[in-house]
């Protein structure tokens, strides 16, 4: 018995350990994960009344139920700090930054409809709406602390985005080309207007 109680009290002293990086961790980069207060505080009570539990249960000298609570503990936090690292930039690319990047994708195109760009045939609001709804459930899954293809959807919207700054730009190029030769057309007409009243002019000389 003796033997069982340092056996599990010094595989408690490794799992706490986890807990606590966990914990620090958190605390570290509560702002960037302020989307995810719930899933941690769910988790750290969680953890906390199970860690309760075990002491509980080895002060009873129930060893092998203290070391199913300490084992399943053990599971959670090591595939926690598994992802741990990678959490804080993916949430904030999904709650701030993406969403601030569209909001600017929105402005531009009211920009560009109100500077009479004929924009109707990108489907700006069709295509913002869609990556508002693969945020929302990137939320969604990462709330379950899920990382699973987060970082490769988050990079392919970013893409999307960006070809849409390039429609516009093209857009906006394609005008001012179209803009030029209108220009150089109309000076081309007024240069040949002018010669040809300058030879209507000449023509009573000649006659004469």
């Amino acid at each position: 018995i003796l033997q069982d109680d340092n056996d599990i009290h010094s595989n408690a002293v490794t799992v706490k350990g986890k807990y606590r990086k966990i914990h620090e961790f958190y605390d570290f980069h509560a702002s960037e994960l302020k989307g995810l207060e719930s899933s941690f505080q769910k988790i750290f009570s969680t953890s906390e009344q199970d860690f309760s539990r075990f002491d509980d249960l080895s002060n009873q000298a129930d060893f092998d139920n203290a070391k199913k609570i300490l084992e399943k503990l053990d599971q959670l936090f090591t595939a926690i700090l598994a992802v741990l690292e990678q959490l804080p930039l993916l949430e904030v690319s999904v709650t701030n930054v993406l969403p601030q990047k569209l909001d600017s994708v929105h402005e531009k195109y009211q920009e560009m409809i109100k500077d009479g760009f004929i924009v109707s045939q990108m489907k700006v609001e069709e295509k913002t709406s869609q990556m508002k709804k693969e945020l929302a459930a990137l939320q969604s899954q990462l709330k379950y602390l899920d990382i699973r293809g987060v970082n490769e959807k988050i990079q392919d919207i970013q893409s999307r985005i960006t070809d849409i700054f390039a429609d516009f730009e093209e857009e906006r190029k394609a005008k001012e080309i179209y803009i030029s030769k209108q220009n150089s057309l109309v000076d081309s007409s007024f240069s040949v207007e002018k010669r040809y009243a300058r030879m209507i002019n000449l023509l009573p000389k000649y006659q004469n």
